[in-house]
C-alpha cells in the first residue's frame, strides 16, 4: 500500500500530457498542457489568484455586476427585433463572450463590432477543429502524405493568440497609472 501512494504522488505519474493535443495547440504553453510539476503547480497558483481577482469580488467589479450589465445589452438586442422571429444564438454566444471579456480585458465589445464577431467565427471554428482532430490516433500525422490533421487547430489557436496580443499591446499603448 504505501508503495503504490509513494508512486501515486510522484509527479512523473501525476501528469496528464498528450503530446499529440500539445504539439497541436503549441507545446505546454498555457496551464493545460503543461507537465505536473514546479511549473504546473505555479501556473495553476497564478490563475487561481487572477481568477480570485477577476469575479469572486462584490461591488460594481464583481462578475454578477458584469452579467447584469450584459444581460442588459443583451435585451436591447433582442427588444430591438420588436417582436420577429430571429436566431439569438449569435447573439448570446456574443454576450456571454462580452462577460469574459470584461473581465479578462476591462472591455465591452458591441454587438456589430467586426473584429470581435471574427474571433467569435474563429473560437467557433477552432473547436470543431479540436472535435475533429484524431487525438486518439496521433500517429497518423508521422505517416508521409497524409494531410496535417492538427493544422487548422494550430492555426485557428493562432488566431485566438493573434487577438489577444492586440488586445494586450491596445492596453499597453493606453495605459494610464494614475
Amino acid at each position: 500500500h504505501k508503495v503504490v501512494k509513494e508512486m501515486l504522488e510522484n509527479d512523473v505519474f501525476s501528469t496528464r500530457y498528450d503530446r499529440a493535443f500539445a504539439i497541436a495547440m503549441g507545446k505546454d504553453q498555457d496551464i493545460f498542457m503543461a507537465p505536473f510539476g514546479v511549473i504546473y503547480k505555479e501556473r495553476r497558483k497564478f490563475a487561481a489568484s487572477a481568477l480570485r481577482r477577476l469575479g469572486m469580488k462584490m461591488g460594481p467589479n464583481s462578475i454578477q455586476y458584469k452579467i447584469q450589465e450584459e444581460a442588459y445589452f443583451l435585451s436591447n438586442k433582442i427588444a430591438a427585433y420588436e417582436g420577429e422571429a430571429a436566431d439569438i444564438t449569435a447573439d448570446l454566444a456574443t454576450s456571454v463572450a462580452n462577460v469574459i471579456c470584461t473581465m479578462v480585458f476591462s472591455k465591452r465589445f458591441d454587438f456589430s463590432d467586426v473584429k470581435f464577431q471574427d474571433l467569435l467565427t474563429v473560437l467557433k471554428n477552432l473547436g470543431a477543429a479540436i472535435r475533429h482532430a484524431p487525438w486518439a490516433l496521433p500517429f497518423i500525422s508521422y505517416i508521409p502524405y497524409v494531410h496535417d490533421q492538427f493544422a487548422d487547430v494550430r492555426f485557428y489557436a493562432e488566431k485566438v493568440q493573434q487577438f489577444i496580443r492586440e488586445e494586450i499591446e491596445e492596453h499597453r499603448q493606453t495605459f494610464n497609472p494614475e
